[in-house]
């Protein structure tokens, strides 16, 4: 399970970061001005705020390292639909901001989308949240 864990944390912060840095590049880039910008990483950190603080109190709080043994067949099919809803919710958001960046839509209706998207698909990605970091083991 701990690598299960690894895996779903560095798949969030990456693509954390990588929002972040397009984000700054639009901004650098004076495709959009500094109201847009705070409006973006405010809506940035409220979809990713959940999951990557979560993720990190985990590892921040863990006391030490646990070992599960093997990985059953159930785990594993876990870990594939975590990491597969992770990586549809993640690549939604990043859409959003390529697609600012290859001028292919205004920052207005991706940041309104963005947050939509967000309200409504929250559920989405939550209960792998929990099964892989709701547990102290």
């Amino acid at each position: 399970m701990s690598k299960a864990r690894e895996r779903l944390t560095v798949l969030w912060i990456a693509f954390f970061i990588l929002n972040l840095t397009a984000a700054a590049y639009l901004y650098l880039g004076r495709e959009i001005e500094m109201k847009d910008l705070k409006d973006l990483l405010t809506e940035l950190n409220t979809a990713y705020a959940p999951y990557v603080g979560a993720f990190l109190t985990f590892y921040w709080t863990r006391r030490r390292a646990s070992s599960t043994g093997s990985t059953s067949r159930e785990q594993k099919f876990a870990l594939a639909l975590a990491l597969g809803f992770a990586s549809v919710w993640n690549l939604l958001i990043s859409g959003l901001l390529l697609r600012l960046i290859f001028h292919a839509g205004t920052f207005e209706s991706s940041l309104e989308l963005m947050a939509f998207l967000r309200g409504i698909f929250t559920w989405f990605v939550a209960g792998s949240t929990g099964f892989f970091f709701g547990v102290g083991r």
